[in-house]
């Protein structure tokens, strides 16, 4: 009953993430002689179905607009028409426009007058950048990521993007309001092509209560709509080759956009499509080329359909994302056909529905449907999981040994000098994450200063993941979920597996509710609000990972299995587990406060203070589900808690002209609950080492290998300082440009939940205090400038800069000092010049060059010394400053130069 009564609350009150993906705009409007409030002055949205009167104070307001670039329109029998054209409107974001109306003199007279974007934002209340179609268009970036990536408090490595000093996994994405996640691991999900975007809001510091499941930051991106008129582009950029052939890459990539109103229908029904599709043979250069070919597909739709009062708006979308790469290992230079191929597939559909109540109340539901699919293997080599060692593998060097499948793989490795020279890929991966959501909230306005927001979100997810390394001898597998990929009739297909092998359907459910209301006054803005994350794992585990699967009797056996071990399946590596517990489920009550304040004219405050938590990469719950032996015999832990953090944020922002500010902030994140792989051995074990009561500090190092699963016990904390400097472009001076630094510490236990397992491994103490994480950039510097010079001429240039990243250099003891090196900083030069011109008033003809590290510097941007097996450490020992190891890999290396060029036909 308890259970229905929670249920019932959400789906009264709840919202877990409904994200911004509207704005809204207020104004007064005034008689321009008596200075007094016009009452029922029409305001209207030109080009959209949006629109309000003013009340008996002059005041009105537009909620629900999407964002962008628009002309505001206020008429009045007896008055002279007053247009506002250039008003933009940001996510989330209150736009003040307020008119001034004269008596007509001659009806039909019109003033129009050209916004001033504020340089400040006043409802700031956290660290937000946001990056608007016209800005995505001339960075010399080719999606929103390399935007995300080039932001104050964001460092990269070979994982990804790191938030202030966050792990990669806890930073959300979001399109549209519907989470686009890969969930396995908490991971970017999906890709949207720069013609489909609208807007990117880049949440770094605090973020109000409608935001969830999220620690560090959060990336909300609203596709497009259709106008009130046909527009469309085309777009094509293909390489420029320079340097001969190690360094061309073969890159061509083309570009469609098409919106408006749907043929032969009102303005009411609208659409927009966009596609993209990028093809190389290079698709992620390092130092040189390697033959890693790629092909790319991104489509992008919205259809929306507003009723002739305008109160009621839905809107269909739709995402689709097509991957396909071969993987360039360096281990395997000498075998490129056992280099392993992916290919993922996302899609993400979604229904909105926006219903205005009256003036001030409006209300959205959202449902989505979301899939993302990876799969990743040598061509023609795959790992039945229903079958033994034997089946799956063939001994070339032996010509007696019988192979039972098609799709079999050489696992008997022949090297020389770390490269191989006989041996396939033995690595196997299929991910499969389908996720329904459904979300809606409620939005009131209270009077003039205070707009309630509540809601309800519910997501159900259905998983299956499999992982298998085919070792000679010990093969690993980590599975989860009931369905599989495995060889069927000669072919690659998704079946249940038989209920001998343990594996149930993966199916968690989050659910959460906020309340948030956000105060507007001329001397403050204030975010308060309060959010409940749920959590249902929907699993079980033994009640004691001691006694997992030994029997009491020690009498339980599979069939034709002779051994006093309840081991069984096709390797005899398959237990039966005993004294299973559901996992409970998880709850977490998370304020939010975030407040903006003018101390002087032309200077504003603010400040937040939050909690945040997010449920841990599902992976992590439930990898080896049916604890399937092996060397490490790692499995999942669905009882782990939310990973959680608390944030705090203060910053200034000055003006010192209308084009001209100064941000400076400062923000320390205190981080707790991660998770990490801990050690579950057997104390009774025979083989266990004697304890020495004289050294106390053998007892981490001797403990035998037993169950190893994952454990809420990491910790870390991150500070820093950001300082930007941004100018905006006017029409007296064509220069615009952001400089931002940001110093920045982050600290903690490990980097990764591995971690704790590798120390392990190599016979080292736990770590006990706060070393360097991988990711710890103390400096960072990015300098976009553009300058517009007249003829429709451009340019712009941007420039990134990082201290380098750390890395562990050899270790004599077992306590090791963690990070203690650092990789050589990190400049890039990247440059668009492009050239524009006006066709008969109806088409923008654009030609464009790109250039990407303008100084071919050799960065190393992608080091990771637990990639191979290569012993890169000592190898750097040896040969100072040779990062690319024994075998030079290039892919250590950010892209050599590339340089592209491109035409754009609009209209």
């Amino acid at each position: 009953m308890k259970r229905v009564f929670h249920i019932f609350l959400l789906l009264l009150w709840a919202n877990f993430a409904e994200a911004g993906t509207t704005g809204k705009l207020v104004g007064v409007v005034k008689d321009a002689n008596s200075k007094e409030a016009l009452a029922g002055v029409n305001i209207v949205v030109q080009g959209m179905p949006l629109g309000a009167a003013t009340d008996l104070d002059g005041f009105y307001v537009i909620t629900n607009v999407p964002p962008g670039s628009y002309t505001l329109a206020a008429s009045m029998i007896g008055y002279t028409t007053v247009s506002i054209s250039d008003v933009y409107v940001s996510i989330d974001k209150t736009t003040t426009i307020h008119f001034e109306m004269a008596g007509a003199v001659v009806a039909g007279q019109e003033v129009e007058i050209v916004a001033e974007r504020p340089i400040i934002q006043k409802d700031n209340t956290s660290t937000v950048r946001t990056i608007d179609a016209k800005q995505l268009q001339v960075l010399p970036v080719n999606n929103f990521g390399q935007v995300v990536a080039l932001s104050s408090g964001v460092t990269s490595d070979y994982r990804g993007s790191h938030i202030r000093g966050g792990r990669v996994s806890e930073t959300v994405y979001e399109v549209d309001g519907l989470p686009v996640q890969d969930v396995h691991f908490g991971w970017q999900g999906a890709t949207i092509a720069n013609a489909a975007v609208a807007e990117v809001s880049i949440l770094s510091g605090g973020f109000n209560a409608e935001y969830g499941n999220a620690q560090s930051g959060v990336i909300n991106i609203v596709t497009r709509e259709g106008g009130e008129k046909l527009e469309g582009s085309f777009e094509t950029q293909l390489e420029i080759p320079e340097g001969g052939s190690n360094y061309e890459t073969g890159y061509q990539r083309y570009m469609l956009s098409l919106g408006g109103p749907v043929p032969l229908s009102s303005q009411r029904l609208r659409f927009f499509f966009s596609g993209e599709g990028i093809f190389a043979r290079d698709g992620y250069p390092g130092s040189r080329r390697v033959e890693q070919p790629v092909d790319q597909y991104l489509l992008n739709g919205k259809l929306t359909y507003t009723t002739p009062d305008q109160n009621i708006k839905l809107s269909l979308g739709a995402l689709y994302n097509y991957n396909q790469a071969r993987r360039y290992l360096v281990e395997f230079q000498l075998l490129p056909g056992a280099f392993p191929e992916y290919k993922t597939i996302t899609g993400q559909y979604s229904l909105k529905f926006t219903h205005i109540l009256s003036k001030g109340v409006f209300y959205n539901l959202s449902f989505g449907y979301y899939q993302r699919h990876h799969n990743e293997h040598q061509p023609g080599k795959w790992w039945d999981i229903r079958e033994s060692e034997d089946w799956n593998t063939i001994d070339q060097t032996n010509p007696n040994d019988l192979v039972g499948s098609s799709y079999a793989i050489n696992n008997i490795s022949i090297s020389d000098g770390y490269l191989e020279t006989n041996s396939d890929y033995t690595g196997f991966f299929d991910r499969l994450s389908t996720t329904y959501t459904a979300r809606g909230n409620l939005t009131t306005l209270i009077g003039k200063h205070h707009t309630m927001n509540s809601g309800f979100d519910i997501s159900m997810h259905d998983l299956s993941y499999l992982t298998v390394w085919g070792i000679l001898g010990a093969p690993y597998t980590f599975l989860y979920g009931d369905k599989q990929m495995v060889i069927e009739n000669g072919e690659l297909l998704r079946k249940e597996t038989p209920e001998w092998m343990g594996l149930a359907p993966v199916k968690p459910k989050t659910y959460g509710f906020y309340v948030q209301d956000k105060m507007e006054y001329s001397g403050m803005v204030m975010n308060l609000g309060l959010r409940w994350d749920i959590f249902d794992p929907a699993a079980s585990k033994p009640a004691d990972m001691w006694t997992a699967f030994y029997p009491a009797d020690d009498t339980l056996h599979y069939p034709n299995n002779p051994a006093p071990w309840t081991y069984g399946g096709p390797n005899y590596d398959i237990p039966v587990l005993r004294n299973l517990q559901k996992a409970p489920v998880k709850h977490y009550l998370s304020p939010r406060l975030g407040v903006s304040y003018p101390i002087m004219e032309k200077d504003i405050m603010h400040f937040s203070y939050g909690h945040y938590v997010q449920t841990p990469p599902l992976q992590n719950l439930y990898q080896n589900q049916n604890y399937s032996y092996d060397w490490w015999f790692i499995v999942g832990n669905p009882d782990l808690d939310w990973e959680r953090t608390v944030s705090y944020e203060v910053g200034i922002t000055h003006a010192f002209t209308h084009d001209f500010a100064l941000n400076l902030t400062g923000f320390y994140k205190d981080i707790n609950n991660l998770t990490n792989i801990d050690n579950f051995a057997d104390p009774t074990d025979p083989n266990q080492p004697p304890d020495d009561p004289n050294n106390p500090e053998d007892d981490p190092v001797d403990t035998p290998v037993g169950i190893q699963t994952y454990v809420n016990q990491d910790w870390g904390n991150v500070r820093g300082v950001e300082i930007s400097l941004y100018k905006r472009s006017s029409r007296s001076d064509r220069l615009s440009g952001n400089l931002s630094y940001t110093y920045m510490v982050g600290k903690g236990r490990y980097s990764d939940p591995r971690d704790g397992l590798l120390r392990r491994s190599n016979l080292t103490l736990p770590a006990t205090q706060y070393y360097p994480l991988d990711w710890d950039m103390r400096h960072k510097f990015v300098g976009s400038i553009d300058y517009r010079v007249p003829w429709n001429y451009g340019i712009n240039l941007l420039v990134n800069y990082g201290s380098g990243l750390p890395y562990t250099g050899p270790q004599t003891s077992i306590e090791w000092e963690y990070n203690d090196r650092r990789l050589p900083a990190v400049l890039r030069v990247d440059l668009r010049a492009n050239k524009t011109f006006r066709v008969q008033n109806k088409y923008r003809l654009e030609f464009y060059v790109q250039v990407y590290n303008l100084f071919d510097r050799e960065n190393v941007t992608r080091f990771n010394d637990e990639s191979t097996y290569v012993p890169i450490i000592q190898y750097l020992e040896e040969h100072p400053g040779e990062w690319g190891g024994p075998l030079n890999d290039p892919l250590v290396y950010d892209t050599h130069r590339e340089v592209r060029g491109g035409m754009i036909i609009a209209f």
